[in-house]
């Protein structure tokens, strides 16, 4: 039986990993566990597929900071088909870079800063999943002045 072992898509490969015929993790080309499948009654029958623990370290440098806002703004609103697309952007691997991604840059910067360990209470209760991408977004725009069209992504006219 011939199986999909890996496969590479815009310089990004992904490895298979299966239980008899089903594929039940994947992994980046660094070995990292990326995605995990729980599977029904049939062969086919995916229940759940889940990511594993989603990092925002954008530019590789070990830590999540401004300077990984800054490799999103760059790459804002771009789907994998377009030039200029970055994968690891793509923070929750959907192909686009956008609210989605931002909401777990701002989850992974929270979490590293020594702001969020300080005030966690703070976070809790008033820092709600829309609020952050709103925060996000406005620190894209202010820290991205070469991408025109920015502002029409959130609604702002200019």
């Amino acid at each position: 039986m011939l199986r999909r072992i890996s496969k590479t898509v815009n310089g990004t490969t992904t490895k298979y990993c299966y239980d008899g015929d089903q594929v039940i993790c994947e992994y980046n080309s660094d070995s990292t566990l990326r995605k995990k499948y729980l599977y029904g009654a049939g062969i086919d029958e995916v229940v759940r597929m889940s990511h594993v623990w989603l990092t925002a370290d954008i530019n590789g440098d070990g830590i999540v900071d401004i300077y990984d806002l800054r490799a999103m703004a760059e790459v804002w609103l771009l789907k994998s088909t377009d030039a200029g697309f970055d994968p690891s952007a793509d923070l929750n691997y959907d192909d686009k870079i956008d609210n989605a991604d931002s909401d777990v840059l701002a989850t992974n910067w929270l979490a590293e800063s020594e702001i969020a360990k300080r005030a966690d209470w703070l976070r809790r209760e008033f820092l709600t999943g829309a609020a952050i991408t709103v925060i996000v977004g406005l620190l894209i725009l202010l820290t991205s002045p070469k991408r025109s069209d920015n502002s029409r992504a959130f609604g702002f006219i200019g």
